[in-house]
């Protein structure tokens, strides 16, 4: 589960999970300075780094996002050791735990946060009588403390299962698991779904054959789209699914897309904003927009394309939609670049000013650096992920945050103007109030979330959240959001989101939303100013 960011905040500082390309040196996490300041002098600045312990190792995935609490799980699968960091100071990274086999599970690989703001970790494989056989899923506490495992070695299951990665889907009690072999040893077209409240294994299905006939093998990163339920996922030889009857006892695919494959490259990491799907395509050198508001055809509306050489292979989305950090292989393998990203059109162009000098080369490779942990050899990045910005992380608690991710989902889809993603946060009878003061008298209008869903789409605005109060009583919840509010090109007023929300089974969901429209002084703009491009009100 990764919902969206409830801001248009740009983030501060992007953060890099490298090893070196020699395998002389120790794997580290690298901050960098993204404050784009218009002056250029500090953008893309190494600030520090944080070594850990070991050399000749394989940094691999890092979580997709930053969780509010800051927390940054990270594997190096070379090794099966995996890291927490402490981000709390951004700049400042700690190392807070290292962890590795769980009982007999062995490599975990990727990591989701879950509801109740714990984490959920895909560990590849175990051993047994018989060699290798699959793995299993792991609950664990932000700090990488053991709460549950369960394991994918059933009867039935193909040993060839390997756990990859996961979507989460707590209303429906599932979570999608892909299966692909990290050593690319055993490949299948197998696609597991677990019952998220006992980590249960409920069924394995195989990815139906597209026209080439392999677009089906080695599924990659299943995602979550805005609605909350629909699931798309990719596969490392290519091709695209959409899955049906999740939670039926008969789930099944449907290939709606496939890109073409290079030989010896993945089709791999995707990202999901508003009703955008990108994902890196190495046969184009490229990372691909799709718009997938018609599920059964997703339509290319923009890609960056890179050197034929070059194999991009992990994207990261910032909070606010804004930019796209890439990753990857071959010519880029020492390499990072920055793409810009327009969440209204879906539109991808290369961030020009993110390069080690002017008129250099696109990007920063990590090359040529004395890093601050000693030692000045090149470094292979892989994971990347953007800072949380820091006037809407606050120091949320870890229940705080599971409850501000409900509310980050909510902003996330007013921002896109979809009011079925906004009422899929909400229970059936949630009210939604604006309250406004009319002709000096108070005002209010009111709709319903049933009503609400019927209106469907409207125009994208900008609204920002910041300063977040978050108060919780039990299964009951509240939140005090001051806002601003930018639409069609100018200010249009601030004011302040009341949620109220209620705990349904293991799931947070909103009863109430009442927010006021005002302007200054009476409410306050966001103390970063107009977005960018835009100009402050004039008064």
């Amino acid at each position: 589960m990764q919902p969206p960011r409830a801001t248009t905040v740009p983030s501060d500082y992007l953060y890099l999970w490298a090893s070196s390309a020699d395998s002389t040196g120790p794997d580290f996490l690298a901050v960098y300075d993204v404050r784009d300041t218009g002056k250029g002098d500090r953008y893309g600045a190494l600030i520090t780094t944080r070594a850990v312990p070991g050399r000749g190792h394989r940094t691999h995935h890092t979580d997709h996002a930053l969780a509010a609490d800051r927390q940054l799980f990270a594997n190096d699968f070379g090794s099966g050791e995996s890291y927490v960091f402490d981000l709390t100071q951004p700049t400042a990274p700690r190392v807070v735990r290292q962890f590795e086999d769980v009982g007999p599970l062995m490599h975990p690989h990727s990591f989701w946060r879950l509801p109740n703001g714990n984490v959920l970790a895909t560990f590849q494989m175990q051993h047994d009588a018989e060699g290798i056989a699959p793995g299993g899923l792991v609950e664990m506490t932000p700090r990488g403390d053991v709460v549950r495992a369960s394991s994918a070695r059933q009867p039935g299951v193909d040993r060839r299962v390997r756990p990859y990665s996961a979507a989460i889907l707590p209303e429906i009690d599932r979570v999608v698991v892909t299966t692909s072999d990290m050593d690319n040893r055993d490949t299948t077209r197998a696609l597991q779904f677990w019952r998220l409240s006992d980590l249960s294994l409920q069924h394995t299905i195989e990815l139906p054959p597209g026209p080439r006939g392999d677009e089906g093998y080695r599924s990659a990163e299943p995602r979550i789209l805005s609605d909350g339920k629909t699931v798309l996922v990719s596969t490392f030889n290519c091709g695209l699914y959409l899955l049906d009857s999740i939670a039926s006892d008969r789930p099944s695919a449907r290939l709606v897309h496939a890109f073409p494959r290079k030989p010896g490259t993945s089709c791999a990491v995707p990202v999901v904003a508003g009703h955008y799907y990108l994902i890196t395509v190495p046969a184009w050198s490229a990372v691909v927009s799709l718009d997938v508001s018609d599920l059964a055809h997703p339509r290319e509306v923009s890609r960056v394309t890179l050197g034929p050489n070059d194999v991009p292979h992990w994207i990261g989305m910032e909070p606010n939609h804004q930019r796209v950090v890439i990753t990857g292989y071959q010519a880029m393998k020492t390499r990072v670049i920055m793409a810009n990203f327009d969440a209204r059109t879906g539109r991808l162009s290369f961030d020009e000013r993110f390069r080690a000098a002017a008129g250099g080369e696109l990007g920063l490779r990590l090359e040529g650096t004395t890093w601050p942990h000693g030692g000045s050899g090149a470094a292979v990045p892989h994971g990347a992920v953007f800072s949380v910005p820091a006037s809407t992380a606050g120091t949320l608690s870890p229940a705080q945050a599971q409850v501000m991710a409900v509310v980050d989902s909510a902003m996330a889809a007013i921002n896109a103007g979809d009011l079925v993603a906004l009422s899929n946060v909400m229970t059936d009878s949630a009210q939604v109030y604006a309250a406004r003061e009319r002709d000096g008298a108070p005002a209010f209008v009111m709709r319903t979330a049933a009503s609400q869903r019927a209106m469907g789409r409207r125009a994208p605005i900008i609204e920002r959240g910041f300063d977040p109060e978050v108060r919780i009583a039990g299964t009951f919840a509240s939140v005090w959001l001051p806002y601003d509010l930018w639409a069609e090109g100018k200010w249009s007023h601030c004011g302040v989101d009341q949620f109220t929300l209620v705990r349904v089974d293991t799931a947070w969901r909103i009863v109430n939303l009442t927010y006021s429209v005002e302007q200054p002084p009476v409410c306050r703009m966001h103390p970063d100013g107009p977005p960018p491009g835009y100009k402050p009100p004039v008064r």
